[in-house]
């Protein structure tokens, strides 16, 4: 299923949990930023802000499926 996919890419990267959870708050942290520069009309790249949601998406079920 598409979760255990994710599951198996994220143990790839080898990161611990805390590394998961920092990495986390700085995707917060940039889609925040992207948020405020897109309103500032100063975002070049649109996708940006969907691939840093999914990225965020994919942790949050990693560390909800291996806790």
């Amino acid at each position: 299923s598409r979760i255990k996919i994710i599951i198996a890419r994220l143990k790839r990267v080898n990161k611990s949990r805390s590394e998961l959870e920092a990495t986390l708050i700085q995707l917060r942290t940039t889609l925040v930023q992207l948020q405020f520069d897109l309103a500032d009309a100063k975002v070049k790249d649109f996708s940006a802000i969907a691939k840093t949601k999914r990225d965020i998406a994919r942790i949050l079920t990693f560390l909800r499926n291996t806790a």
